[in-house]
């Protein structure tokens, strides 16, 4: 097995074990990314009856809420690395009744379709996840049909994501994360508004955009955030697994300082992100 390929499955395994927690936040996860999932749907200009497709789909809620745009004479692919996070999707679909998706688990670089099949691809926040990122977007404009749209999100720098980066930093500074690699895969390896630009290019799309999306965590307390992140965010749930009462205490109060510039009066937490919304055309 090659480096990429033992890459590629610890992302998978990575994936899968955070599914069941997606699933159990998906409420919490949408509204705190409801402004991208809508500008994405915006800039993929859908209509009644297209077909799409949405790589790295997660717990899927920006595809579904494609699948209502496009009607039932559309349909969305809904895919993901992982089959977890395809499984709850799916019982999520049926939960709402959306009878025009399928579901397939696929790889960001392989896309598993015929040329030209689809009207617009959507990916929300994956990209960034890809080893080969132009590999990737070679093969979304492969699948996409002339003058089909890419509507994506990646995040940008690091500064202006205190939302991820208080956490990281924490989880670094207590000894129980190695250093972020910038150059590999991760949350901001595309936060370059131009290195998008010219990946999208290179990949033989048109008339790529770049625009930054404002977002704003917000939780009632700082309780309330913690008792989520404990959830949704890997490296802290796996150092608070491993380590002592003690050391859970450390990395809790750690955050909590890091946090208090966001705390508004009453005890809300409002965290800053900037997302970076892009789109081409094929």
């Amino acid at each position: 097995m090659t480096d990429a390929d033992d890459v590629r499955a610890q992302q998978r395994e990575n994936w899968a074990r955070a599914a069941p927690f997606w699933a159990k936040r998906r409420d919490e996860l949408q509204r705190f990314a409801e402004p991208v999932s809508e500008w994405i749907l915006d800039r993929a200009a859908l209509q009644p009856g297209s077909r799409v497709l949405e790589l790295a789909a997660g717990a899927g809620e920006t595809g579904f809420l494609a699948a209502r745009r496009i009607g039932p004479t559309g349909t969305l692919m809904s895919t993901d690395v992982a089959e977890e996070m395809l499984e709850g999707g799916r019982a999520r679909a049926e939960e709402i009744g959306l009878g025009n998706v399928e579901f397939k688990r696929m790889e960001l670089e392989w896309i598993d379709a015929p040329t030209a099949s689809f009207d617009a691809v959507l990916c929300r926040w994956g990209l960034m996840f890809a080893l080969d990122v132009e590999a990737a977007l070679r093969e979304i404009r492969r699948v996409l049909k002339p003058g089909g749209r890419l509507a994506a999100a990646t995040w940008s720098v690091r500064e202006k994501n205190p939302w991820a980066t208080v956490l990281q930093d924490v989880l670094f500074e207590q000894g129980h994360v190695e250093p972020p690699d910038p150059s590999a895969p991760g949350p901001f390896r595309l936060s370059d508004p131009e290195q998008l630009v010219e990946l999208a290019e290179s990949a033989g799309l048109f008339e790529p955009a770049v625009e930054p999306i404002a977002l704003e965590m917000r939780y009632p307390s700082f309780d309330a955030y913690y008792e989520v992140q404990s959830d949704i965010s890997l490296g802290l749930r796996e150092a608070l697994d491993r380590v002592d009462e003690r050391s859970r205490t450390a990395l809790r109060d750690g955050i909590r300082e890091r946090l208090e510039p966001y705390a508004a009066e009453g005890g809300e937490l409002r965290i800053p992100a900037l997302a970076l919304g892009f789109s081409a055309a094929a």
